[in-house]
């Protein structure tokens, strides 16, 4: 028994520095400040002539702001509350014509497109769905409101094609 005992006292010393060490690496986590590393290099603000060397966007701070007060709100640009009750209607027409509400959807009659990478990959995705105009309307209403100009993308597809298209104007 005399083993026990001796062997008993020599283990609870340990157990109880190790748990004071590990209370006291917790308190000093705790307390240092946490340095985030940048994803990616700094680049230059997208602006022509502009110095800012940006981490995030594309645009230094002042010249986001001044690009989103060009762009104009949602509801000015003309997705509003008409748009929000539209989509109802819409999924209604696909599901009364048997196509699935998925990413790639779209009415008979819509042009063909490549905009749904999911479809490519053959993923059926069903959720977390957007209506995109397949031609951008550009603030044409006829062009806005054609429901043969539309498709829906999940919002990976969605704002993949997105930064394509602003690529290609330039606006990014």
């Amino acid at each position: 028994m005399a083993k026990t005992n001796a062997v008993a006292v020599v283990v609870n010393p340990l157990r109880e520095a190790g748990a004071q060490a590990r209370a006291s690496l917790t308190v000093l986590l705790r307390s240092v400040e946490r340095v985030q590393m940048p994803d990616a290099p700094l680049r230059p603000c997208r602006e022509p002539g502009c110095p800012a060397l940006v981490s995030g966007g594309s645009r230094c701070e002042a010249h986001a702001r001044r690009y989103d007060q060009r762009r104009g709100s949602a509801a000015s640009r003309g997705y509003d509350a008409r748009w929000a009750a539209h989509r109802a209607g819409y999924f209604d027409k696909l599901i009364a014509l048997d196509i699935l509400p998925a990413c790639g959807a779209r009415l008979p009659g819509a042009p063909l497109t490549t905009d749904s990478q999911c479809q490519a990959d053959g993923r059926l995705i069903t959720d977390r769905l957007e209506r995109d105009h397949i031609k951008p309307h550009r603030g044409d209403a006829a062009c806005f409101w054609d429901p043969l100009n539309l498709q829906l993308l999940c919002r990976s597809c969605h704002s993949a094609k997105t930064m394509r298209e602003q690529q290609r104007a330039g606006s990014v």
